[in-house]
């Protein structure tokens, strides 16, 4: 992918990795100054906002027409399907393996999923680290499976 996203904010080595520990703060002011630093238009009004510090939800402090975007986002900030295979190339092997298990509807989901398996392994190196680094760690309902569910 020739695109690379601007970075906000330098960081050090000592930040490398993305911390996936269930305790880990989010990082969700670097990932705001990296999406506008990249072309992410915003509402009038939107914010993010949290209650607790811990979960993050967007508001308006407009009121909005019906059906009114928003967010923009530009393409070349989307993680999709199509550029993981595009970018990673596909496997004869690992398209085997997934025929075999009658999965073939699941290939697109494999191929998204390396992708962002290849991003959290780049760390900092990934242009997408600001949101990798923001995303929960930590998800209190059974369908996450954490240990401390």
């Amino acid at each position: 992918n020739a695109f690379t996203f601007a970075r906000a904010v330098p960081r050090t080595k000592l930040f490398y990795f993305v911390n996936v520990a269930e305790n880990a703060p989010r990082d969700i002011q670097t990932m705001d100054e990296w999406a506008a630093s990249c072309g992410v238009l915003r509402s009038e009004g939107f914010q993010l906002t949290s209650e607790d510090g811990t979960d993050i939800s967007v508001l308006t402090t407009v009121d909005l027409p019906a059906n009114s975007p928003v967010l923009f986002v530009p393409g070349e900030m989307i993680l999709s399907s199509n550029s993981a295979v595009e970018e990673l190339g596909r496997s004869e092997t690992i398209d085997n393996l997934i025929l075999s298990v009658n999965a073939s509807e699941q290939f697109r989901y494999f191929y998204l999923m390396m992708k962002i398996l290849v991003e959290y392994e780049r760390g900092e190196e990934s242009p997408w680290y600001p949101w990798l680094n923001s995303l929960p760690r930590y998800f209190s309902n059974g369908a996450s499976m954490t240990p401390l569910c």
